[in-house]
Order: C-alpha cells, then sequence, then structure tokens
C-alpha cells in the first residue's frame, strides 16, 4: 500500500501558535488562526542558545527547515509556554485509512508533545476526537525545575522522536460547515538558572501520512 504525505508542520513564526495560559488556548488559537490576551503568533528567537542541535530537512527535500520559536525574545525562568500547530483536512472522509504521525522535537528545557485530531463543530465548538500521544502525552524531562542538573549532559542536548500509527474515528453524523484538523502541541518548561543566560525555545518537525488503502 502506498504512503501519502499529507503535511509538514515545522515551528515557525508564521502558523505555529502559541498561548501563555494553556494548551487548550494555544489549540483554539491554531485552528481559528485568532490571537487573544494570551495566544498569539510565536516568535522566531533565532538559534538563541549558542550550543543548541538543529533540525534541518536534507537539501533534496526542497523543504523550508523549522524555526527556533517562543512567544517572545526575552524568555523568564520557570515560564511555561503552550504552543499548537494546526492542519486542516480537505474532506471529512477517513473510512478505510490508516495514517502515520511522526514528530522530532527539540527545547530548552522540557516538553511534553501531543499529538491530536480535532473537530471545529458549528455552535458546538472544539472537540477532541483522536489522540496519537498517549493519554498525557509524551513527555521528555521534567516539567519541574526542581533538582535539575547544573552541569552537562542537559536535556536540551537531546532530540526527541515519536511515531505512531492510528485509524482516525469521527462521528457518524457531521453537522454542515464543520472543519476537521491534525493538531500537534506542546507544553514546555524553560528551567530557572543559576546563571545570567537562561534561553528558551521549541523547534519541531512533524510528518503526516496517509496509508491509503487500495481497491
Amino acid at each position: 500500500m502506498p504512503l501519502s504525505r499529507l503535511a509538514s508542520l515545522t515551528s515557525n513564526s508564521g502558523t505555529t501558535w502559541y498561548s501563555t495560559a494553556s494548551r487548550t488556548d494555544a489549540i483554539t488559537a491554531a485552528i481559528t488562526g485568532t490571537a487573544t490576551a494570551t495566544s498569539g503568533l510565536a516568535t522566531n528567537i533565532g538559534q538563541a542558545g549558542a550550543f543548541w542541535p538543529n533540525l534541518e530537512y536534507y537539501a533534496a527535500e526542497g523543504l523550508a527547515n523549522p524555526e527556533y520559536v517562543w512567544n517572545d525574545a526575552s524568555p523568564a525562568a520557570s515560564e511555561t509556554v503552550y504552543f499548537a500547530q494546526a492542519y486542516q483536512y480537505t474532506d471529512l472522509i477517513v473510512a478505510g485509512i490508516t495514517r502515520l504521525a511522526v514528530a522530532d522535537t527539540f527545547t530548552d528545557n522540557a516538553h511534553t508533545l501531543f499529538i491530536e485530531e480535532y473537530l471545529n463543530i458549528p455552535l458546538v465548538g472544539i472537540t477532541l476526537e483522536t489522540s496519537v500521544t498517549p493519554a498525557g502525552g509524551a513527555p521528555d524531562g521534567s516539567l519541574s525545575d526542581a533538582g535539575q542538573a547544573d552541569s552537562p549532559p542537559f536535556g536540551w542536548q537531546n532530540i526527541s522522536k515519536f511515531s505512531g500509527i492510528y485509524v482516525p474515528t469521527l462521528p457518524v453524523t457531521i453537522p454542515a460547515l464543520t472543519t476537521y484538523f491534525f493538531v500537534v502541541s506542546y507544553e514546555v518548561v524553560n528551567y530557572s538558572t543559576n546563571g545570567d543566560v537562561n534561553p528558551a525555545g521549541l523547534q519541531f518537525i512533524v510528518e503526516l501520512y496517509n496509508d491509503l488503502v487500495e481497491v
């Protein structure tokens, strides 16, 4: 059976949304494209950490590389920020389809990854339909900065990888004008530090594939 790449989602200041309030708030912003007092488009902060690793596509892919993002260019110690990016499906037909989602992630300092599918239903709102990551997400490092290492190796030196094969599920009856989204979201924490330099950042590549059933 052939694989078809539907989307490549990369961290960037044009389609990655942040929230300082909650992951739900970030997801809502990503799906609706609407900023609020607590949410908005992420900021490209560049390689703020001199020794941060880089996620890059091979040049042969011809795809834009991800940016390092945060909610602003001045991260705070012991700060938690939530991020989300959404891909809208073009139809609501999922019968006979199996999907594959693959994520590569860097954060300074730690994070939990969530890969999910949502419906945005008129007069109802945004509803979770499918979770690809485990219940509670896929964590990398502690989201508490208590007792963290002050000498290498540090958690931010890691690049985390996740992949999940899943069968999407949707309600039997779907109201008109309902929209359907694949969403990647993160809870990211920046630890406190004893030094003067304390950069924070998120960089990711998430790819979505359809496993098309031949008939």
